[in-house]
């Protein structure tokens, strides 16, 4: 990951609660899915799913809300 990336992305999830960090960081990795060029997918779904409660990332499995934001992908 490029460091302008990482720091965007630490800005984008400073602030949250970690439990919801946690919870994106989980989805994040449920969408890389081996694929060696996953960069674009995860900091998409950080951004995606940025402002859901993290009772509503709870309710589902990781790999079923990442396939479903990177359908808007």
């Amino acid at each position: 990951m490029h460091a302008s990336v990482a720091v965007e992305e630490k800005e984008l999830l400073r602030g949250i609660p970690a439990a919801r960090v946690a919870l994106i960081e989980r989805i994040a990795s449920a969408a890389a899915g081996g694929r060696t060029r996953k960069e674009l997918p995860q900091r998409f779904l950080r951004a995606y799913f940025h402002g859901v409660a993290e009772e509503d990332l709870a309710e589902r499995a990781p790999q079923h809300l990442a396939s479903a934001a990177l359908a808007h992908l």
